[in-house]
């Protein structure tokens, strides 16, 4: 299992993968590395949820979507329309995967971007090894 919080208190642009902080992490074949979750690819399967808490930079939609390997993932989106500016926004993601095997030391990854630019205040993504 891999815990990494979202970073806050600092604005994330639009489309950027948001920052993570690891907070625990029992998976030797995960790692938090440049704002997303790597892993060595080993034909094992992954469960992925993640709860971002952001405030709006606008009071316009805001999409959070996990990306692998730097593709949308279908499915794992959220659509939140603030009434304000500074509105917090709670999207919830889940996705479920299994990293494709290939040539040792190749990498997959994971994170999260939004289509607007967001200040994260909370929220942590959860990455559990499933076999």
């Amino acid at each position: 299992m891999l815990k990494a919080n979202f970073t806050t208190g600092a604005s994330v642009p639009a489309n950027t993968d948001l920052p993570l902080t690891i907070m625990d992490n029992t998976n030797r074949r995960a790692r938090v590395r440049d704002n997303t979750i790597e892993f060595l690819r080993s034909g094992d399967l992954y469960t992925a949820n993640a709860i971002l808490v952001a405030n709006a930079s606008a009071a316009s939609a805001v999409t959070a979507q996990l990306f692998r390997n730097g593709t949308a993932v279908p499915g794992a989106i959220a659509t939140v329309v603030p009434a304000a500016v500074g509105d917090a926004m709670t999207f919830p993601l889940q996705d479920a995967f299994r990293i494709v095997a290939a040539l040792y030391g190749d990498l997959a990854n994971i994170s999260v971007r939004c289509t607007a630019a967001v200040t994260p205040v909370g929220g942590n993504i959860i990455v559990k090894f499933e076999r």
